[in-house]
């Protein structure tokens, strides 16, 4: 008897969580359109994201793109939501079909491009910016115009480890991983594990005939 009750109860709860995750992806659609977030028909996210997009700037997100933004979607330790920002005027955020993003922070100002099939690991950064000026004096004056911008590229079937940061003007190739919490400051070539700070090739992966 009580392992019945017990099954109903799970049976009761499944169909409660699908109903609030149907409700909550209408939801979510509704909130990201009104940004002017260009969605696809099949799109996978039952909680809201944060979401920044200048007027003139565009957000594209491809077909079965996963946003996980709470602890609860993904247990691996999700800290914060998922942040999306195109920064500027003429500023392009791409993201292809089949992409996961675990409370991962991307940033555009100019251009990042992420192809399809790329997981993006709980906790990982993607910028095409530095946000302040090397030099100190334009830092005081906040003279945004010396601060530099390169675009990011991150190819197909590409997996970005947890907590991991890719910086400006990088190209990770054609999939290639980038293992947890490591800082990657130049370009990966493709089928390659990088990992450190900065990044360096910890070994070529084998690719298939």
């Amino acid at each position: 008897m009580r392992v019945r009750i017990s099954n109903g109860i799970k049976t009761v709860a499944k169909i409660i969580r699908g109903m609030r995750r149907g409700v909550s992806h209408r939801l979510v659609r509704i909130y990201l359109q009104g940004l002017g977030v260009e969605l696809p028909q099949i799109f996978q996210a039952s909680s809201f994201p944060v979401c920044r997009r200048h007027p003139q700037a565009r957000i594209i997100l491809g077909e079965g793109v996963d946003i996980r933004n709470y602890i609860s979607e993904n247990l691996a330790g999700i800290t914060h939501p998922t942040v999306l920002v195109a920064d500027g005027a003429g500023t392009i955020l791409e993201i292809g079909a089949n992409v996961g993003i675990s409370g991962a922070v991307i940033y555009a100002s100019r251009h990042i491009r992420i192809d399809e099939f790329v997981l993006i690991g709980v906790g990982a950064r993607i910028f095409d910016t530095d946000f302040h000026p090397l030099d100190w004096e334009a830092r005081r004056r906040n003279d945004m115009s010396q601060v530099a911008t390169a675009p990011v590229h991150i190819c197909r079937d590409v997996w970005i480890g947890a907590d991991s940061i890719v910086l400006k003007g990088v190209t990770i190739g054609e999939r290639s991983i980038i293992a947890a919490g490591s800082v990657v400051t130049s370009d990966v070539p493709p089928d390659s594990v990088f990992g450190g700070v900065p990044a360096r090739l910890i070994r070529t992966l084998q690719q298939r005939t």
